[in-house]
């Protein structure tokens, strides 16, 4: 299978789209922060992934997140973002953070520990630009929930 710069890009974007409710400046804002992350790493063109993670392998093979965000904009329900109220559950920025990590790193173990500090620092400023965590998530991902369980916070009671 062959994953070229867009299904990654697609990827990250269709995820905080469908978890987040992004608007299309958020959408445009995030697609050019993900295309420059990944063009620093020089991914994929540093070679082929060791592991493709499942979500970008049907993004490759059946274009799902595209086509969710297509649907998601031409839809006619509410698509507002919206903040934190109180009896939301909230997961920190870093599970957030490791989540999207854990994808690229696993796929590419050959990243530096210099590469994994920027692709780190890259995906904070994006994820706190699009106010995260005191933004209200749609739904936890699997891989969110795994690493909230392994963060010190999980263990602080919250």
């Amino acid at each position: 299978m062959e994953i070229k710069r867009h299904h990654w890009v697609n990827t990250i974007i269709g995820i905080l789209d469908s978890v987040f409710i992004l608007t299309e400046v958020e959408q445009f804002g995030a697609i050019d922060a993900v295309n420059k992350m990944l063009g620093k790493l020089n991914i994929p063109e540093r070679g082929h992934a060791f592991l493709i993670p499942a979500s970008v392998a049907m993004e490759a093979e059946s274009s799902y997140y595209t086509i969710n965000m297509d649907n998601y904009q031409n839809a006619s329900h509410n698509r507002t973002p919206r903040v934190i109220v109180s009896g939301d559950a909230v997961v920190s920025l870093d599970s957030w953070r490791d989540m999207f990590m854990n994808m690229i790193t696993t796929s590419y173990p050959d990243l530096l520990p210099e590469e994994k500090l920027l692709l780190s620092s890259m995906f904070n400023t994006l994820l706190l630009s699009l106010g995260i965590p005191e933004r209200a998530a749609t739904y936890f991902p699997d891989d969110v929930v795994r690493a909230w369980k392994q963060s010190p916070e999980s263990n602080l009671g919250f």
